[in-house]
């Protein structure tokens, strides 16, 4: 890749196989998230089922408490 630093090292730089045939940059599989992005819509559409899914009286203290 022509690095000379690791600081230099990014997503676009790392692979993963997604298929037996397949290889995607980690830049397209994980888009880079902006500070704040999860807080409002919209959010990104790489979340789209995880916010249809979430509850916020899911997680209570009572629920995560420890018997």
């Amino acid at each position: 890749a022509g690095l000379s630093r690791t600081e230099e090292l990014n997503r676009k730089h790392i692979f993963r196989r997604t298929s037996q045939t397949q290889i995607s940059h980690y830049q397209d599989i994980y888009p880079p998230m902006v500070a704040g992005n999860l807080l409002s819509e919209p959010f990104p559409s790489a979340f789209d089922e995880d916010i249809k899914q979430a509850n916020a009286e899911m997680f209570n203290c009572a629920a995560c408490e420890i018997n």
